[in-house]
């Protein structure tokens, strides 16, 4: 049997550089000797650093770093925690601030339906609940104009 075209070749398969991690939040904390070498362990692999320089990566981090570490994310969770307490807050304070937007609302509503009542027999009204007619009409213009 007879072939023609190219000959065939086995496939090359080359190996994928490794995906470099993100550099991790606490990291932002450490001093600058624990920060490069974190820096150092994130990116060794990507850039094909053997492993036993890896290990000795590792080694040196643990022991020159280890307390700063569980400072640093000691600092990030307080960071988060303040953070989520500052959402709850803003959260709460548009709840608040939705509630007195709906009293005035409902009061307003109110006066509205007094003045326009009392508008209608304003002929019937003695001076005394003229005056009071002229002030709730002054109040309802401050507080829902």
């Amino acid at each position: 049997m007879q072939t023609y075209g190219p000959a065939r070749t086995a496939p090359q398969y080359t190996s994928m550089p490794h995906a470099m991690p993100k550099a991790q939040e606490h990291v932002k904390y450490l001093s600058s000797a624990c920060s490069s070498i974190s820096e150092a362990i994130r990116t060794g692999p990507a850039r094909g650093v053997k492993s036993d320089v890896m290990r000795g990566l590792y080694e040196e981090y643990r022991q020159k770093c280890s307390l700063e570490e569980q400072e640093a994310r000691t600092q990030v969770h307080q960071d988060a925690r303040a953070q989520q307490q500052v959402h709850v807050a803003q959260r709460e304070r548009g709840a608040a601030d939705k509630r007195e937007a709906n009293i005035r609302a409902d009061r307003c509503l109110g006066m509205r339906d007094v003045i326009s009542l009392k508008r209608k027999r304003e002929a019937e009204l003695n001076a005394k609940e003229i005056d009071a007619l002229r002030a709730l009409e002054r109040t309802f213009n401050e507080v829902c104009t």
